[in-house]
C-alpha cells in the first residue's frame, strides 16, 4: 500500500494535536509514537503488518474497547 496523498496532512494535524498535551514527544515518519514522560498514547500507522490500514490507535478506558467495536466495526478495529 502506498501513503495515500492526504496522509501528509492528517499525520501534520495529528502531530500538532498530540503534540499540544503537556509533555508529549513524538518519534518515528511513517509510523509514529506519541508519548508523555516516556508512555506511549498513541500510535499513529500506515500499513502496518500489511494490513492495508492508516489509522491512529490509542489506548481506551476499561470496558470502553468493545463498546466502540459494537458500536461502529469499519471505523474501531483492535490491531493485530
Amino acid at each position: 500500500m502506498r501513503d495515500s496523498a492526504e496522509s501528509p496532512k492528517r499525520r501534520a494535524r495529528l502531530a500538532q494535536i498530540c503534540l499540544a498535551l503537556p509533555e508529549a514527544t513524538c518519534d518515528g515518519e511513517r509510523h509514529i509514537a506519541f508519548r508523555v514522560r516516556g508512555k506511549t498514547f498513541a500510535y499513529y500507522l500506515v500499513d502496518h503488518h500489511g494490513d492495508g490500514r492508516v489509522a491512529l490507535n490509542c489506548k481506551t478506558a476499561p470496558g470502553d474497547q468493545d463498546v466502540l467495536l459494537r458500536m461502529d466495526p469499519e471505523r474501531y478495529f483492535v490491531p493485530t
